[in-house]
């Protein structure tokens, strides 16, 4: 796994700084998807990129609780589902909310979650419409990673007593 990512990451000398972490992102929950392999120790550390270009070093780092989300393949496959859905109609009365997801989860911002699910059913009441199943998502996915971050925690406090 960490070969993949290794070779992602040296072909993204082209890229824009601001997009590096986002793209760092994308790569965990593509390997999240796509592989079947336990990445629980690997997630434990640092999932970082260091970039040098000209003199300039560039440095971008997942936090191993944002690296341990990203690595579970159900939130991942929701993440990547719902990711950029736009909430409501664009023009006239409507609201139009573009679900940032994956950068509310790189931020660690989860409630913002609970407000996407909340606006997906304003709209509906408003609009008299709507997918019930947005909902279900965006609370399913609230829901998916307050667990990965209580065990997260249980895991780190367990490690700590145990190293005393």
């Amino acid at each position: 796994a960490m070969y993949y990512l290794n070779r992602y990451a040296s072909e993204m000398a082209r890229i824009p700084a601001e997009d590096l972490r986002r793209i760092l992102g994308l790569s965990m929950l593509e390997m999240a998807i796509r592989t079947n392999v336990h990445l629980d120790l690997w997630t434990m550390m640092n999932v970082e990129i260091v970039r040098v270009k000209d003199e300039n070093v560039e440095y971008f780092s997942l936090p191993e609780d944002v690296s341990a989300i990203l690595s579970d393949k159900r939130i991942a496959s929701l993440i990547k589902e719902i990711d950029g859905v736009q909430i409501g109609v664009s023009g006239g009365k409507g609201v139009n909310i573009v679900a940032n997801v994956l950068e509310d989860v790189l931020n660690r911002n989860y409630g913002r979650l609970l407000y996407y699910a909340y606006m997906t059913i304003r709209w509906m009441m408003k609009s008299g419409g709507g997918n019930n199943e947005m909902v279900k998502k965006f609370l399913q996915l609230y829901d998916l990673i307050l667990q990965k971050v209580k065990q997260t925690t249980e895991k780190e406090v367990s490690y700590a007593a145990a190293n005393c």
